[in-house]
């Protein structure tokens, strides 16, 4: 997990793809943006049960922090 504090960005890496979560600011109605990139050739990138369970840590610790 990568935090970016000033920007309020943070990123979860794994094998066939990247999650950034972040807050979109006063801009727009709802208060957080998530943005997935594949980092192979994949439509749906493959995520393994373990990868999973980091992702949901991951997702529930950056809205706890981040409120």
């Amino acid at each position: 997990m990568e935090n970016k504090n000033l920007s309020n960005k943070s990123t979860f890496r794994a094998d066939a793809f990247n999650l950034h979560l972040f807050h979109k600011g006063m801009m727009f109605t709802d208060n957080y943006g998530l943005m997935l990139g594949c980092t192979k050739n994949y439509t749906h990138p493959p995520i393994s049960r373990e990868e999973l369970k980091s992702l949901a840590d991951f997702i529930y610790q950056y809205l706890e922090h981040n409120q």
